[in-house]
């Protein structure tokens, strides 16, 4: 069937005539809602039990796939038959933890870290301010070494997905007085993990990973975790 259809060319309605069936029309109008439909995680309506997490559980910071094998068949391409074949499949739905440490209440971060709290900010995780000076006993990284390597894509693979920052950090404790307008993720929210994946020196999505906060000249990660909310009353 023959219908009047608005492709896009150059960024603008077009009007031309094309044929298109009710399948085409019905996935151009779910794109169209899709596009200006916010995702659940944005809505904070994925998990909402992850706001629940108490701090002190462990907190996965690198997870690998469960390396398996499965039986798949293939079709021969000379003689048209089944090919039964056994082969090596790494589960997304069977993750194990590499690397877990307790998990914080929240991170603060100075004032200065404006672009990480942005970029926190638009991935729909909560990002307060602090209206006056806290004293506040927090855990922080003392760097011990650091490195660039290549980031490993999803497959495992180390080809072309760019350099990272790595290394071997140090905890420490310590009581330090953070001023007003410091930042303040707390990981009472729904996007917790995905803030706890980002603030976290050794993860490879991290903000220091790719170099958007910075390390002190003292050796220090700009990044406090507290492990009690309140602690920030």
């Amino acid at each position: 069937m023959w219908l009047d259809c608005a492709p896009v060319e150059g960024g603008r309605p077009a009007k031309s005539r094309f044929p298109c069936s009710r399948g085409w029309s019905s996935l151009a109008r779910y794109r169209q809602a899709r596009k200006h439909r916010p995702c659940p995680a944005a809505r904070g309506r994925s998990r909402p039990g992850i706001a629940a997490t108490l701090p002190g559980s462990p907190l996965t910071i690198r997870a690998a796939q469960t390396q398996e094998a499965r039986q798949m068949t293939f079709v021969n391409p000379a003689s048209g038959l089944d090919m039964p074949t056994e082969i090596v499949w790494r589960s997304s739905l069977a993750i194990q933890s590499v690397m877990t440490r307790p998990r914080p209440a929240a991170y603060i971060l100075p004032a200065s870290e404006t672009e990480a709290a942005t970029r926190l900010t638009a991935r729909s995780v909560a990002v307060t301010r602090l209206p006056n000076p806290l004293t506040v006993s927090a855990e922080h990284y003392r760097v011990l070494s650091i490195k660039e390597e290549v980031k490993a894509d999803a497959r495992g693979d180390n080809a072309g997905a760019g350099q990272i920052v790595t290394g071997k950090f140090a905890m420490e404790v310590a009581t330090t007085t953070m001023p007003a307008g410091s930042f303040v993720v707390r990981l009472d929210q729904p996007l917790a993990h995905l803030a706890a994946a980002i603030m976290e020196p050794e993860s490879p999505v991290g903000y220091l990973a790719n170099r958007v906060i910075a390390i002190l000249d003292s050796n220090i990660l700009p990044i406090w975790r507290v492990m009690s909310l309140a602690a920030l009353s």
